[in-house]
């Protein structure tokens, strides 16, 4: 890059600028002309920047003539100016949105491109040619809408958005404690109040929480707080037994809280687990439910926030199925292995596995997340989501950030730029300052921050007199934070308190004099207007928390700083460091390496402050509270309407269609259909109630016909359900045992054989001939007719036993199972990332071991298995179907739930749209009637869904109960 194309940029982008506002009708409420030639200023007397030929005019008079009657040679020059600017107007430019005034393209020429930074300065300013671009753009083109606006045509409200948290940010006082008249209602402000400012044009929204207040209020007084709330602020508040709420506090912060931010928890005392804590979280969530339910209307959103009710998802789906819930934690959420530490971990993560969404401020701790469900609970995991009990659980990433508009506000009051200059002028006269602002806590780091301020004085005592810590800390006194609980926590903030007194002195005694201190120490809570003074004053801010969920004091400076550029000195485990590109990160525990990140940011260059600044604020403009509501409730929608999409199996249909067909077909997978998924599959052996159904259905035969189709062998089905007389199909169909109704009838002459192409329908041929087998059991199998030479099979399943018995030495928890026609490696209880590594590979070998073999390699949940190629459970349904021509039903239903049984579901719904085979002596059967369903809310094949297994047997007990048709 060199001056003269930065100039063409420029030069370029102005025209366009120009045209753009010429385009439509409009000027530029951000600048004016000014007599000088070449020159516009802004209103708030900002720096000038370059003005094209088209702005200045073809003259030096300021009355030039306009634009629109220009010379051809000025219409020449604005369509180059657009050619110019299509080409430099990236999409990157697009993401950014800093509005700062654009500096004289004549300054390009005083630039040494040479000099370090300088090329990434010159492309900080293109981009902000680049935004402003943009948005003349969008003005031009009616475009630039809310981003609720754009989002829903028209601004109509969709429905409602309930916002579930821990506190309402409101405290009513009644005149007295039995007194039921009008209480005076205390509003507070949260960040979360400012997001929720543009979704209003999309929902009507209520807020459902505590209040912000523990004193019991009576009946008649909790009346009268959810008429007030209800009518005059949209909220619902939760009243919960005082006990339940002091216990509910205590396990969320002293317990929870903790281990949510790596802090070690004990055995006994007050920081223990207890019974009585979790019994207690436990009702205080379902208060909350109970609320839920009472206010829930069809198509709600339900926005559930924070650690304090990780149980209420899970609650709420229990009671209303089809509710659609967001989860999101405003904490950091732990490793597995400080997780696991948690007796009732998997109770919170069943809680909170039951939303649709579940939001996380980074991608640290939504890995964390994906981790502790793989290792603790043995779920499929991906990059942006959970396979739970059937269901897709999505999961996203959404930094929390401010609203800028009160910090720019302030910063032109009187009263802020009265401290500015008194802090400026008078109090910090002639020294460079670095803020820390953070509540008093253990988390927070500020002793670290001392002893970094303490090495940068002694490596660098050039810093003597010459720069202060301004330290303002806030008393952690409750509220949403960390609220003393306990004795412990009381204790602990004392000894925290008394810590920092006397490093400051010790300190202030060593680097100070008797006229000034290198530290200023206050423990207090800023008003707003000192908070944004102390801000807009200091040259570096320091955070140097120990863990913390964002860090948005960050924000906050940043949005103050947009004059002096300040340098941001940040904590590499504050969330917000992985979000902000302009932070110096640094580690806390390392006294050395934060002291010299100051030394850094008071010794940076102008420009490098000034281009880490642009990169810090073009994030939080960007990235604003309402932004992050706005992407968290779209997705909501978005996924909850996907989730819905998904149908129901209507029972009362079914049971209608089967009670009026004399013939009736059911083809029921075993594992996660009729019995639930165990991480040891030989104990999910079937309950008393399955088998006295499954008995009592086939009791209905001829009338009625089961066959359970499953992946086990057929030892392990036949001693299960040998009793019932249904038909079994082990292995996916490789062996089948007929029902007695059909063994009395001979197999057609023209049936299938299967092999070839796993993916195709078998073949018909004469079925080959093979000697039926009986087990111990008294169960007679039969092998259906194979495509496939015995020999090359067996001789391929003794190369892919060789190679799997190598993956299982060398990989501790998996083991290999060896079936008739099949062989499994299972690996569910193997560390999971090393496991997924293993069966990456195991694959890869699998696949070119036997590519010119009748195995085919596959892959399901945990386990990567071969078998013959065309041995499925759709090839066995139509198998079965071809064998049934006396007995060709009139209903078919088809249950499942993974993935090998979507080829059964395939298979069902081809044969609703064939007639049944005939051997030509009589007229085909017409269609049967088809009903799929899969278990769980996912994506299928199937026509519909079920919940839970239990809801599987619900249905087959109540065909069960049917009359069978004459």
């Amino acid at each position: 890059m060199d001056s003269h194309s930065v100039r063409r940029t420029f030069s370029a982008s102005a025209n366009l600028v120009e045209l753009l506002h010429v385009g439509s009708g409009t000027t530029n409420p951000l600048v004016q002309s000014s007599p000088q030639r070449g020159v516009v200023r802004s209103e708030s007397g900002a720096l000038p920047r370059a003005v094209s030929p088209l702005e200045a005019g073809p003259t030096a008079d300021a009355e030039s003539t306009p634009v629109h009657g220009s010379s051809r040679s000025a219409r020449r020059d604005a369509r180059e100016a657009f050619s110019q600017a299509d080409v430099i107007d990236s999409g990157l430019a697009r993401l950014h949105s800093f509005e700062l005034p654009l500096s004289l393209a004549d300054d390009v020429d005083d630039i040494d491109i040479s000099l370090p930074l300088s090329e990434e300065y010159l492309l900080s300013k293109i981009q902000e040619v680049q935004y402003q671009l943009q948005q003349l753009r969008e003005g031009r083109d009616g475009t630039a809408a809310t981003p609720a606006a754009s989002r829903q045509p028209g601004g109509r409200k969709r429905g409602r958005l309930f916002v579930v948290s821990n506190r309402l940010p409101v405290q009513l006082q009644f005149s007295g404690p039995h007194h039921s008249s009008r209480p005076k209602v205390l509003l507070s402000v949260s960040g979360l109040q400012s997001a929720l400012r543009s979704l209003r044009s999309r929902f009507s929204i209520g807020w459902i929480g505590r209040l912000a207040q523990e004193q019991q209020l009576t009946p008649a007084q909790q009346q009268v707080a959810r008429r007030v709330l209800a009518t005059e602020h949209g909220y619902v508040p939760v009243f919960v037994d005082v006990d339940d709420g002091r216990l509910h506090r205590r396990f969320c912060n002293s317990i929870l809280w903790r281990i949510f931010h790596y802090l070690p928890v004990g055995i006994e005392g007050e920081r223990a687990f207890s019974i009585e804590l979790w019994e207690a979280y436990q009702r205080v969530n379902a208060a909350y439910v109970d609320t839920m339910v009472g206010e829930y209307q069809e198509g709600d959103l339900f926005w559930v926030h924070d650690f304090q009710l990780m149980l209420v998802p899970q609650l709420m789906r229990a009671r209303v199925h089809d509710a659609k819930i967001g989860f999101f934690l405003h904490t950091p959420f732990p490793s597995s292995e400080v997780y696991r530490i948690l007796p009732t971990r998997r109770r919170l993560l069943e809680g909170i596995l039951a939303a649709d969404l579940i939001g996380f401020h980074t991608y640290d701790y939504a890995r964390h997340f994906l981790s502790v469900c793989s290792r603790t609970m043995g779920l499929d995991t991906r990059p942006n989501g959970v396979d739970f009990r059937g269901s897709l659980v999505h999961i996203g990433i959404y930094p929390f950030s401010i609203d800028m508009t009160g910090f720019v506000k302030a910063l032109h009051s009187r009263a802020v730029q009265l401290r500015q200059l008194k802090l400026r002028d008078d109090l910090f006269a002639g020294k460079r300052i670095v803020l820390g602002v953070d509540r008093l806590d253990y988390i927070k780091g500020i002793p670290h921050k001392m002893l970094a301020f303490e090495h940068l004085l002694e490596a660098h005592p050039e810093w003597i007199g010459r720069v202060i810590l301004v330290q303002v800390a806030v008393p952690a006194t409750g509220g949403d934070g960390m609220e003393l609980v306990d004795e412990q926590a009381n204790g602990d903030y004392s000894a925290l308190r008394a810590e920092v007194d006397e490093m400051v002195g010790r300190i202030n005694g060593r680097f100070g004099t008797v006229e000034e201190v290198p530290i200023v120490y206050r423990m207090m809570a800023p008003t707003f207007e000192e908070l944004v003074a102390l801000y807009s004053v200091a040259d570096v801010a320091a955070l140097t928390s120990l863990r913390e969920g964002m860090g948005l004091m960050s924000y906050e400076y940043t949005v103050c700083q947009a004059d002096r550029c300040g340098a941001l000195v940040m904590s590499e485990f504050c969330g917000a460091a992985q979000s902000l590109p302009g932070a110096i990160l640094c580690n806390p525990w390392s006294v050395e390496e934060v002291g010299e990140a100051l030394h850094r940011a008071l010794t940076m260059s102008p420009m490098e402050r000034e281009i880490r600044h642009r990169k810090l604020y073009k994030y939080i403009q960007m990235h604003t509270a309402e932004h992050w509501a706005e992407n968290i409730v779209s997705d909501l929608v978005q996924f909850t309407e996907q989730r819905r999409n998904y149908r129901r199996l209507d029972v009362e249909t079914l049971l209608s269609a089967c009670a009026a067909a004399r013939r009736r077909l059911l083809l029921l997978d075993y594992d996660g259909t009729l019995a639930p998924l165990h991480n040891q599959p030989e104990l999910a052996k079937p309950s008393p109630q399955l088998l006295r159904v499954l008995k009592r259905l086939q009791a209905a035969a001829p009338s009625t016909t089961v066959f359970v189709i499953s992946g086990r062998e057929r030892e392990t089905l036949g001693r299960w359900l040998a009793g019932t007389g249904v038909g079994l199909a082990a292995e996916q169909g490789y062996a089948i045992c007929w029902p007695a109704h059909l063994t009395h009838h001979p197999l057609r002459e023209h049936s299938f054989r299967l092999g070839g192409a796993d993916d195709e329908a078998p073949s018909a041929a004469a079925p080959v001939a093979a000697p039926p087998l009986r087990d111990s059991h008294g169960n007679v199998w039969t092998h259906p007719p194979f495509d496939f030479d015995p020999d090359a099979v067996a001789q391929a399943m003794r190369i892919a036993i060789e190679v799997m018995l190598r993956f299982e030495d060398a990989t501790p928890g998996s083991f290999t199972h060896i079936k008739e026609s099949s062989i499994t490696w299972h690996f569910a209880a193997a560390d999971p990332q090393f496991a997924y590594f293993q069966a990456q590979e195991l694959r890869a070998h699998l696949e070119e071991s036997l590519a010119r073999t009748p195995l085919v390699v596959l892959s399901g949940k945990s386990i990567v298995y071969v078998r013959p190629r065309g041995v499925n459970k759709g090839n066995t349904a139509r198998y079965i179907l071809s064998q049934m021509q006396e007995q060709y039903p009139d209903v078919v239903l088809c249950v499942g739930d993974d993935k090998s049984d979507e080829h059964m579901f395939e298979a069902c719904q081809q044969a609703a749209t064939a007639a049944a085979p005939t051997d030509g002596m009589k007229a085909a059967a017409p269609p049967p009637r088809v009903f799929t369903c899969t278990v769980g809310r996912k994506g299928s094949v199937a026509q519909a869904f079920v919940e839970r297994v239990d809801d599987v047997i619900e249905c087959l007990e109540r065909l069960a109960a049917l009359t069978p048709s004459p």
